[in-house]
């Protein structure tokens, strides 16, 4: 290319360094939060595990991405010397591997999460997370071998001037990788509608449940940017050999959006707990654990050290627990709220209110 027809010497890596670490300190925020909320009722389980694994993998991602925009990474290659041309294509290589596991472990932290929420009912759905969850994890981390085996020696991936070098043709990787993205797309809108399917049928106010959906259905962005990416997939294959730093810019920014919005989806529903306790002033201690089998069987509490001659009682099941209860003065009433969870899974369904002078059973 002569001269005159060179674009001009943009630099786009600080952009996407921005964004990127923006993204980054958001979802670490999301992610402290979810698990914060969790200890607090005592309900952390695999799908914090899996969230936390996941946003590991997206800041680890995002250093990648970073030292890549170091060695000219989001820059027309025609101002980048030889050294700079290999490191930078090596490295955006390599930084796919991480945000690649973000899509793996946080579409299973969803599944995990939607498992324990409609408990160990409904067979057919629970045989669909399942499958979800394993399939997605297995295609998703395949394409990390399958893409360093491509060629060999792996080096010849980004360095066309190895000797004695031999690749696969581009369109196995290319096919797969179209497979991957819609496969992607395809698990984000199922986890995303599914909870529609019963969430209706909870015994909880209806209030309640449209903002249960509306939360588990985040995950349609995810989908969006998941479809929006796949359209910069053919323009990157054509630019492999051409300006690939400048045009892999689009793609490496949706797959990041992709994988913000995975983690930050997956963990809104389960911040539940903190906006009732800080915004609407109530604590449900039983958010995000798995729902007991109805039951018309009534359970005392016994109160330890209240002032109450005689302890409510709750309809949380049939077996017999104790808690501790704190009495909040009202006007002429007194709310109990249970404040210390005891080890059994508790379903409360109602918070009641009673007389401070009455030993009568509510």
């Amino acid at each position: 290319m002569s001269s005159a027809a060179l674009p001009l010497d943009e630099d786009r890596g600080p952009t996407m360094l921005g964004v990127f670490w923006a993204m980054a300190a958001v979802s670490t925020i999301m992610v402290s939060l979810r698990i914060y909320a969790r200890h607090q009722i005592r309900g952390l389980g695999w799908d914090d595990l899996t969230i936390l694994m996941a946003q590991v993998f997206f800041t680890l991602g995002c250093s990648l991405f970073t030292y890549m925009v170091m060695n000219g990474g989001g820059r027309h290659v025609y101002y980048l010397n030889t050294a700079q041309l290999l490191d930078a294509a090596e490295w955006s290589y390599i930084s796919q591997c991480p945000i690649v596991l973000v899509y793996a472990t946080a579409k299973a932290s969803v599944s995990l999460l939607i498992l324990r929420v409609i408990g160990p009912g409904s067979a057919c759905r629970r045989t669909i997370l399942i499958f979800i969850m394993i399939s997605a994890t297995i295609i998703n981390v395949l394409i990390i071998p399958l893409t360093f085996v491509q060629c060999h020696p792996s080096r010849a991936l980004w360095d066309s001037s190895i000797e004695g070098a031999s690749c696969w043709p581009s369109y196995i990787l290319m096919h797969y990788d179209y497979f991957l993205m819609a496969y992607n797309v395809f698990c984000d809108v199922v986890l995303a509608l599914l909870p529609a399917t019963f969430i209706y049928k909870l015994n909880m106010n209806r209030g309640r449940k449209v903002v249960l959906t509306a939360t588990l259905s985040l995950g349609l962005l995810a989908a969006i940017c998941g479809g929006i990416k796949i359209q910069y997939q053919e323009e990157l294959a054509l630019a492999q050999q051409a300006d690939f730093t400048w045009v892999s810019y689009n793609i490496e920014m949706w797959a990041g959006a992709e994988a913000f919005l995975l983690i930050f989806c997956s963990c809104v529903p389960t911040l539940s707990p903190l906006w009732d306790r800080f915004v609407t002033k109530k604590l449900d201690s039983t958010y995000g654990r798995t729902p007991p089998k109805h039951s018309a069987g009534i359970s005392r509490i016994t109160p330890a050290e209240s002032s109450l001659a005689k302890g409510p009682y709750l309809r949380v099941g049939q077996s017999r627990v104790e808690g501790t209860m704190t009495n909040i003065q009202a006007g002429s009433q007194t709310e109990l709220q249970l404040i210390n969870p005891p080890p059994e899974r508790i379903h409360v369904l109602n918070v009641y209110k009673v007389d401070r002078g009455s030993d009568q059973e509510v």
